[in-house]
């Protein structure tokens, strides 16, 4: 243990560290100018009570108490102190962020989470120094970034990074006494800086004195180019990656790196669906010859393979070339950010490792804490167009309009311009799904706004949760097994722009609300039925319900079977309430007289319920204007606008069918449902 009296020492000299230097690589140099061994300056500086060892987690960062002393003994700030650990490289790297004070977060930072390597790869000639006096006598910095599994090239000196000593060919870190530590044998003195502290190998592996003999190689000595050898084109892309890295290393917040680890999974669990992401048959090599022993692995398992089966899958590869290829693969894979192309490309990767190690990879995607919200949403495995995981759900979208403004029934003049081939992709026009898509393209924008499920705002638009819970199951499965929620979504992405971009928008929920407990009256059903030839017969349905039907759907632009009337018809007798939807379905599509007239007059009479809504004024419509105008020769809808006093508002959305514009101006919110 380190004397009390050492606590209070500072050392006689000291050095400044060197830009980009390591903990470890400071250690070696200031130990080397004090003629005494790494582990000795290292109880002074209170980071080893142990003379074996210098604990590997000093490397993530110091705590607060432990770097004040360390900077007091050695002369430094603390600012220059920290500036040696990975803290510095924190904001770019998330799984740094928490700072570790256990043997256990450390271990998994360096063998599970791309977190550290505790050996440094190393770059010969950065080694050499600059040619100043300080670094000719003890050598160029040991660099930070070295310890990081990500970093595997020099871009100064255009060649990828070693990981052994060419002398022992044994990497330049390991165990001390079955310990992760700093530094190898950080008790013997004298050896530079830049020198192997690997033990000698002997014909009986061990050694006679104090001390073991060091390997010794100067591993700044070293000219030849780090194997394996690269074409120039090979190479120009690797360091191009490197410095792309490098770029986001220095960066606050981003999540570029935080992505590609998280793609290297995918890469990883997936393997060898990803080999067309490589450019040259060279690096596919390198990184099959890393990725083969852990797809033999996987298709050992008899099941579904859990994490405990798969331990040591996640550690990233140690050699460099085999880590330059694996984060290029990465990096084409997350080429295009766009979430379509995401999802294009990671969707069969996501697939195959999920069912390959399912409790696995979900694991991996729940720890990704600072991943893009896209990518996860491109990777997430869904369940009928439904993310299953509810943190990797579609989140708020900033768009104009309000959850007020979306009808609860995708109006038809919005519909047919953006879902027309679609449907045809669907196996050509479809009544019936016509209608799903309606339904579900109401609720799809809601989910834009709101970041909920279906079921979830269902009632916001004034939908039951069930009944958009088994609207998700029916037309998810049927969109699903064509391949095509993608496209309905970005369908209904293109009916929310054209939403935002209208000037005027109809408050829908207003008038949900204020047609709630209205009624048609008898004598205005009466006198819009005067005059229609033959209307009253048994044959064309004379029902007042009906009228009351349709002119909600058509002020609410609601569903008939979610009318307020229906709704109560149920309760009562269900048979009558599904005829009286299924009397109301007639007046759609071609009509001839007289349900064609009478249709005519419940449009006008809607669109004069609609301006009362609108305007927040009493539901009390002069039915005498319609009744006293002869069905026959009654204008249209827009006519009777004209000679309103009242202003009217805006058409809720501008159709690209230039053939409905004029009916959506016309008609405002009276539309065919």
């Amino acid at each position: 243990m380190t004397d009390v009296r050492d606590r209070h020492r500072r050392l006689a000299r000291s050095l400044a560290p060197l830009p980009e230097e390591s903990l470890p690589g400071f250690l070696l140099r200031l130990s080397h100018r004090l003629g005494c061994s790494p582990t000795r300056v290292a109880e002074l500086g209170g980071l080893s009570g142990h003379r074996r060892h210098v604990p590997a987690r000093h490397l993530l960062g110091l705590p607060e108490d432990l770097a004040l002393q360390f900077a007091r003994v050695a002369r430094l700030s603390t600012h220059e102190i920290k500036s040696l650990t990975l803290q510095h490289f924190a904001a770019a790297v998330p799984v740094l962020r928490s700072h570790p004070h256990s043997a256990t977060r450390t271990n998994t930072l360096i063998y599970v989470d791309w977190g550290m390597n505790a050996a440094s790869r190393y770059c010969p000639a950065c080694l050499r120094g600059d040619g100043s006096p300080i670094q000719q006598e003890f050598g160029g910095a040991w660099k930070l970034r070295w310890h990081l599994p990500h970093s595997f090239a020099c871009t100064r000196h255009d060649r990828l990074l070693s990981d052994v000593c060419p002398g022992c060919h044994q990497p330049l870190n390991g165990l001390a006494d079955r310990r992760l530590s700093l530094l190898q044998r950080p008790r013997v003195p004298g050896a530079h800086p830049a020198a192997c502290r690997n033990a000698a190998v002997t014909t009986d592996n061990s050694y006679r004195g104090r001390f073991p003999t060091l390997c010794g190689t100067r591993l700044d000595a070293s000219a030849e180019p780090a194997p394996p050898s690269l074409t120039s084109t090979e190479r120009a892309l690797l360091i191009d990656l490197q410095r792309r890295l490098d770029a986001d290393l220095d960066s606050d917040g981003s999540t570029a790196i935080a992505d590609l680890l998280l793609v290297t999974h995918l890469i990883k669990l997936s393997w060898p669906l990803g080999t067309s992401l490589l450019p040259t048959a060279h690096l596919t090599e390198l990184l099959d010859r890393h990725l083969s022993p852990i797809t033999q692995l996987l298709h050992e398992q008899p099941g579904p393979a859990g994490s405990k089966r798969l331990k040591g899958v996640r550690t990233p590869p140690t050699d460099p070339g085999e880590c330059a290829a694996f984060l290029l693969a990465a990096d084409t894979a997350l080429a295009d950010r766009d979430l379509s192309s995401l999802r294009e490309r990671l969707r069969p990767l996501a697939q195959e490792a999920h069912q390959r190690a399912p409790s696995y990879i979900g694991n991996i995607v729940r720890a990704s804490e600072h991943v893009s919200p896209d990518l996860l949403r491109a990777i997430a495995w869904r369940a009928h167009g439904y993310q299953r995981h509810s943190r990797l759900r579609q989140q708020k979208a900033s768009h104009r309009y309000t959850i007020e403004e979306i009808p609860s029934f995708l109006p038809k003049e919005w519909f047919d311009p953006n879902f027309a081939e679609l449907l045809h992709r669907m196996n050509g026009p479809d009544t019936r799904l016509a209608y799903s898509l309606r339904r579900a393209s109401s609720l799809q924008l809601t989910q834009f706004i709101t970041g909920e499920t279906w079921p979830s705002c269902a009632p916001q638009i004034g939908i039951p949760p069930g009944y958009a819970a088994k609207l998700l199951a029916s037309i998810g499965k049927r969109l699903n097994r064509a391949g095509l929620w993608l496209e309905f979504e970005n369908r209904v992405r293109a009916v929310a722009c054209q939403l935002d971009s209208s000037g005027t928008r109809i408050n829908y929920a207003r008038r949900r609300q204020r047609m709630a407990d209205w009624h048609l009256p008898e004598q205005h059903w009466d006198a819009i039925c005067r005059d229609i030839p033959r209307f009253r017969s048994a044959h064309y349905g004379h029902n007042p319900h009906i009228g009351e039907i349709l002119v909600w759907c058509n002020v609410t632009q609601g569903e008939r079977a979610l009318s307020p009337l229906v709704r109560a018809l149920r309760e009562d007798n269900k048979s009558m309430a599904e005829y009286i939807v299924g009397q109301a379905g007639v007046f759609h599509g071609q009509l001839h007289t007289p349900r064609r007239l009478l249709r005519l007059r419940l449009d006008r009479y809607a669109s004069l319920l609609s301006q009362a809504c609108d305007l927040q004024r009493p539901l009390d419509i002069d039915i005498d204007e319609i009744a006293a105008t002869p069905a026959t020769s009654m204008s249209p809808v827009s006519q009777i606008r004209r000679r309103s006093p009242e202003p009217e508002p805006s058409p809720p959305i501008q159709a690209r069918n230039t053939k409905l514009t004029s009916a959506i101006t016309a008609r405002s919110a009276a539309v065919d449902v």
